[in-house]
């Protein structure tokens, strides 16, 4: 074992997030005498399994398990997180949101009340500054965390005997850590440390991984499955991937008008699914183009949902950087899309004030750094 290495195991199907991960986890700042690693698991059957790979294939002490749309915005988070392993040798993990009460039916996400973190949801940017943090700003103990990152300094394996997908994998490994004597901590964060691109959380196996919990850990869960409720979900979710393909239909033909007819009776839903937020979203960037007379940007050019998709990911990406004041290759090739007129400043804008806290200095700080 390395008591001087740390490991970044990621499992990924996305490339384009897989290298947005690495972007920031390359400008981390790296602790004297330490270095890093990046594993990188494709193609694995569920995460569970990817991770018990990614921490057999490296002799790291420190390993930080994170998801591919988890950017790491603190640049001192490895000094930073040292120090609390450092100070507390019976903290086995650490994460950046969590729970002090885990519920009996196993849903944590309803109840995570520690932390910070910057979640995007596909809308706009959630705000979790109201989750309790220590006045002391110490480390908060808790009874889970949050997947989204999950550092470790002793290594447990990955329940993959009890789960087999990509739900609960972190709240097992929380009572894991506990049961075998060792604390699982959220520690304190001045301002997020990290900025999670999460959409809506995919729920298609969810509740049959929450019924493996339950069986798995009687003496915390107590609450089975509502197998009715959970068919129901799986119809509705069905339903939303039928509308999308429709609308992204309707997005290549360009029947814009067609489409904010449809989108607008959705508006007030919680819709579980983040292409469509994105597509209202986005039919609201056209409209506003259309009604001050600016020329359609390139967002709408491309008459492929799939390529403006992928445009607005990229403005959403970049505008992230800009947000965090972090330097970028990018800025220059934008502000030349500006200039040129292949995307409008409204659009960007707007890309800008769902993707940040306060968008609104955004194009002024590319401006400043062109």
């Amino acid at each position: 074992m390395n008591n001087y290495k740390i490991a970044f195991i990621i499992c990924t199907n996305n490339d384009v997030y897989y290298e947005e991960c690495t972007r920031y986890i390359s400008e981390l700042k790296i602790p004297e005498g330490y270095e890093t690693d990046v594993i990188c698991i494709r193609e694995a059957d569920n995460i569970l399994q990817g991770y018990n790979a990614g921490m057999e294939a490296t002799d790291a002490r420190y390993k930080v398990y994170l998801h591919q749309d988890t950017f790491i915005v603190n640049e001192d988070f490895l000094t930073e997180a040292l120090a609390v392993f450092k100070k507390h040798e019976k903290v086995g993990m650490l994460g950046m949101i969590g729970t002090t009460h885990m519920p009996t039916d196993a849903n944590c996400y309803l109840s995570w009340n520690v932390g910070k973190v910057a979640a995007y949801d596909g809308t706009a940017l959630g705000n979790t500054d109201f989750l309790y943090q220590s006045e002391n700003k110490e480390c908060v103990p808790v009874e889970a965390i949050d997947g989204m990152l999950m550092m470790t300094q002793y290594d447990l394996p990955w329940r993959e005997d009890i789960l087999s997908g990509w739900d609960f994998y972190d709240i097992s490994q929380s009572i894991e850590m506990r049961k075998h004597g060792y604390e699982v901590v959220v520690p304190y964060q001045e301002s997020e440390w990290c900025y999670h691109d999460n959409g809506v959380a995919g729920l298609a196996r969810y509740d049959m991984e929450r019924h493996k919990m339950v069986a798995a850990y009687p003496e915390i869960f107590k609450e089975d499955v509502d197998w009715n409720k959970a068919e129901a979900l799986q119809e509705e979710l069905q339903t939303y991937r039928n509308i999308r393909s429709g609308f992204a239909t309707l997005f290549e033909t360009e029947n814009y008008r067609e489409l904010a007819e449809f989108l607008e009776g959705l508006r007030d839903e919680e819709i579980l699914d983040t292409q469509i937020r994105e597509m209202i979203h986005l039919i609201d960037i056209y409209q506003e183009e259309e009604q001050t007379q600016v020329c359609h940007s390139g967002l709408f050019g491309a008459k492929d949902w799939e390529k403006i998709s992928q445009t607005y990911q990229w403005i959403h990406f970049v505008m992230i950087r800009l947000g965090y004041k972090k330097d970028d290759e990018r800025y220059r090739q934008l502000y030349q899309m500006l200039e040129q007129k292949e995307l409008s400043v409204s659009a960007v804008q707007n890309v800008a004030v769902s993707s940040l806290r306060d968008g609104r200095e955004a194009l002024q700080y590319l401006i400043a750094h062109v």
